[in-house]
């Protein structure tokens, strides 16, 4: 990726997104960037599958005709991962525990991410996006121990990525808003830490998913100033 700000506007996002199309599978798909990301690619055209612990949920987007399968992600053997992986194109793991306990963040934000990664390797995935943290996020802020004990291995499993065999892609976004989607973001290696409303992260996750942007990159993304 060059250095400075890449812009990208909705209209290019939706246009990149009707191009060749692929099988995309979605840890957290239930979760709002998760949600938004697989309705996106859904529209158009894309294959996309997730997996999720809520049925309700679950069925809702089935409904959208997105495939879900019920599962933890958590605690699934090597053996269910790769049984959800085969066939895709692209893992998009945007999973996170939303807990303060140190075993349920560990088990989801680091050891799930080894889990899936691992059995993206062997299922022959062709690349592994993660949604991760900016490393600024919460240091002007009073911040628990839960936050603390989160963003640790939320690097830990950037570092583990990294040092991978996949083509992997790592997504840091900036606070994500509820405020209204202007289309256009700023992505780079290294940005100071800002706001992005959620479609707009959104929209640029499906986006770089389908044209298989930044490989082997850390993307820091915030709002367009």
């Amino acid at each position: 990726m060059a250095g400075g700000a890449f812009m990208l506007t909705a209209r290019q996002t939706v246009s990149n997104l009707r191009s060749l199309m692929k099988s995309i599978f979605i840890y957290g798909i239930t979760g709002d960037i998760g949600q938004r990301t697989a309705r996106l690619l859904s529209e158009a055209g894309h294959r996309v599958s997730g997996v999720a612990r809520n049925e309700n949920k679950a069925r809702a987007l089935r409904d959208q005709d997105i495939d879900v399968v019920l599962g933890d992600v958590a605690s699934a053997s090597a053996q269910t991962h790769q049984a959800w992986l085969e066939g895709v194109d692209v893992v998009l793991f945007t999973a996170g525990a939303k807990s303060d306990d140190e075993a349920k963040i560990r088990a989801v934000d680091y050891q799930a991410v080894i889990h899936s990664a691992q059995a993206a390797m062997h299922a022959g995935v062709g690349a592994y996006v993660l949604v991760s943290a900016f490393p600024e996020a919460g240091r002007r802020r009073e911040t628990t121990p839960g936050f603390e004990c989160y963003m640790h291995y939320k690097k830990l499993a950037d570092a583990w990525l990294v040092n991978s065999t996949l083509a992997w892609t790592i997504l840091r976004p900036g606070r994500l808003t509820e405020a209204a989607p202007t289309g256009r973001v700023q992505a780079a290696a290294a940005l100071p830490y800002g706001e992005i409303p959620r479609a707009d992260f959104a929209a640029f996750v499906a986006d770089a998913i389908r044209r298989g942007a930044y490989p082997q990159a850390i993307v820091e993304v915030t709002g367009a100033v």
